[in-house]
């Protein structure tokens, strides 16, 4: 395990900790070879990715689940108001409508 631990103020550690028996080791990893300090530095980089990918991977499962559910609304609208919707009676196909004439006529009934 590596310690990533933010501190401004200090010198970041290059320490590697590890689990021996239930009981947490601490390596400074600056008496690893030069071949296992770069296999070090490769193990923060690893650990800092992981972190990234499984941020990024939280905020795509979100918008999946928010488009997933915009679907659903659009769908249901067009469901709601294109394929089910009901006709709205046009005045002048209804039969026995009275029409009344504004010119003083009498009224009359259409036909």
């Amino acid at each position: 395990m590596v310690d990533t631990k933010d501190n401004s103020k200090e010198e970041p550690k290059f320490t590697f900790s590890y689990d021996k028996d239930g009981e947490i080791l601490e390596v400074d990893a600056n008496t690893f070879s030069p071949e296992g300090q770069q296999i070090y530095l490769d193990l923060i980089d690893d650990q800092e990715d992981e972190k990234q990918i499984a941020k990024n991977l939280r905020r795509t499962n979100t918008k999946l689940n928010d488009l997933r559910n915009g679907m659903k609304l659009r769908t249901a609208w067009i469901m709601e108001n294109e394929i089910n919707k009901t006709e709205e009676p046009n005045i002048e196909d209804i039969e026995g409508v009275e029409v009344i004439d504004e010119s003083g006529d009498d009224t009359k009934t259409k036909q």
